[in-house]
């Protein structure tokens, strides 16, 4: 029997409705890395593929209560049709977003990232020495 190759990444097509930077419903990539195990990334197709970055927390925390602070805010709602929602706020020097998310979708992206590296053990994933040498060894500038 040959050895799997172990995942490394999730990506996951999420549809949201998006209020900014254009409304409607947008489908969105949801990605995470191990090599960078704290971060989620969050891509607007049609955005011109512009990229938010924000915390793996504050997503799992937002999907229960309020979370984030400065350029990337979550939190939970329920819409008029009653289905569960998280809304996020994201801002970065490309511009904003504003958008819904179904919670089970939100909730199915994040039990495939934890499957991966589990909520508390992100540092275990971390190359310090590597770390340290790429700053060590990068130009100023």
């Amino acid at each position: 029997m040959e050895g799997r190759q172990a995942e490394t990444t999730v990506a996951q097509q999420l549809f949201m409705r998006c209020l900014a930077p254009v409304e409607g419903m947008q489908q969105a990539e949801f990605g995470y890395d191990v090599d960078d195990p704290f971060s989620v990334t969050v891509t607007l197709a049609d955005a011109g593929g512009e990229s938010w970055e924000l915390a793996r927390t504050v997503l799992v925390q937002g999907i229960t209560g309020v979370a984030g602070a400065g350029h990337a805010r979550v939190w939970p709602i329920v819409n008029d049709a009653g289905r569960s929602l998280v809304v996020l706020h994201l801002e970065s020097p490309q511009g904003e977003l504003v958008a819904e998310v179904l919670t089970t979708q939100l909730d199915r992206f994040l039990g495939r990232t934890t499957a991966l590296v589990p909520l508390g053990t992100e540092s275990e994933r971390l190359d310090l020495d590597a770390l340290v040498e790429q700053l060590l060894t990068s130009e100023p500038g």
